[in-house]
This record gives C-alpha cells, sequence and structure tokens, in this order.
C-alpha cells in the first residue's frame, strides 16, 4: 500500500471512530442533545463513562491522526510551504488531545468555569483554529487558484460561532469537524490523483 493510501486510511478511521464516540456516548448519556450540546458534555466531569469517552475516544481520534501527520511530512509534502501548513495543522490533533484531558465542567457550563474548563475551551478554540491557518496554506501551496478562501472563511465563521452557545452549537461543531476532516481528505485524494498521474 502506498503512502498516500495509508494516509488516506488513517483520516477515515480516525473521523469513522469520532463519530462513533459520539454515537454511542450519546446512547449513554440521559437526554443528551447532539443539535444543541457540545461532544465535549460527553466527556465532562460528572458525565457518564467521561474519562472513557475522553481517553478511549477522543483520544484515540487524534492518534490515529498523527501518523497520518508523520507520512505527509515524511514522503507526501515535501516543500517548505507543504511544510508549514502541515505542521500548523498538527496543531489541531495535538490541542484536542490536551483538551481530552482537561475535561470541561458538567455540561460544559461556562457560568462559573474551574482550570480545567478554561484549559479545555483555550485548546479547543486554538485546535480548531490551527485545522483551519493550516488547511489554508495546505490548499494554497496545492493549487494555483485561491479555491482555499471559501472554505476557509466559512470553517472560521463556524468556529467562531461556537462561542454564541446557541441552540445549534452541537450541530455547528459537528459541521466543523465533518468540514476540517472532508477538506484534509480531499487534499489527500487529490495528491493520490496527482501520482497516479505521473505514474
Amino acid at each position: 500500500m502506498r503512502h498516500v493510501d495509508i494516509a488516506i486510511s488513517l483520516v477515515v478511521v480516525s473521523y469513522l471512530w469520532l463519530a462513533a464516540t459520539v454515537v454511542i456516548g450519546g446512547q449513554f448519556y440521559p437526554d443528551y442533545d447532539h443539535i444543541s450540546q457540545f461532544m465535549s458534555a460527553l466527556g465532562a466531569t460528572g458525565a457518564p463513562f467521561g474519562p472513557a469517552v475522553n481517553y478511549w475516544g477522543f483520544t484515540v481520534v487524534e492518534l490515529l491522526l498523527l501518523p497520518c501527520l508523520v507520512i505527509c511530512f515524511a514522503y507526501l509534502m515535501r516543500n517548505r510551504a507543504e511544510r508549514v501548513g502541515l505542521m500548523i495543522f498538527a496543531g489541531y490533533p495535538l490541542l484536542i488531545a490536551v483538551a481530552a484531558f482537561f475535561p470541561c465542567d458538567f455540561e460544559c457550563n461556562m457560568d462559573d468555569p474551574t482550570r480545567s474548563q478554561l484549559m479545555h475551551t483555550a485548546a479547543g478554540f486554538l485546535a480548531y483554529f490551527c485545522a483551519v491557518v493550516g488547511l489554508c496554506l495546505l490548499s494554497h501551496a496545492k493549487a494555483e487558484r485561491s479555491f482555499w478562501v471559501a472554505p476557509g472563511l466559512i470553517l472560521l465563521m463556524m468556529l467562531f460561532s461556537l462561542s454564541l452557545e446557541t441552540v445549534f452549537s452541537g450541530l455547528m461543531q459537528r459541521a466543523l469537524e465533518t468540514g476540517i476532516y472532508l477538506w484534509f481528505f480531499v487534499i489527500l485524494m487529490h495528491m493520490r490523483h496527482h501520482k497516479e498521474q505521473v505514474v
């Protein structure tokens, strides 16, 4: 199996693990609402099976993504612009893993946040910001046209909307995560297609 195929497989498995974590975790959380509640609430302090969700769910999701980034850095993205974008994007899985080790307060309530809640919130925001900026740089390095501007702006608007905590916050976070994974998947698929044409 080629390096690009392994990288694509790891992205797919990581996303499927995330989806399974959220779906299964939600089944064991009484009255959990996927539309309005953040995914982090499943691993929050006092949540049913919170530590299991954080360590066997969200942490594993990121551990699956990191080898993909190592493969990309070593074999697939060799010029400086690509590697800068990739290193910034690496902040996404690393900081999400940090957020998993600092669970938010019960139901991620920000009325009187603990230090763990503040760490969780900061790490989560920076993780998503690194993902969007890194993907923008990667896309810019891979193509002459600035097609990356539109998805970059959309994902940034989704990210900043999370601070409003609306009844659609959970749905927005899931859309943001899906957008990040999908964009990175498209970049890798584009590289795979290019390599097939070269061969």
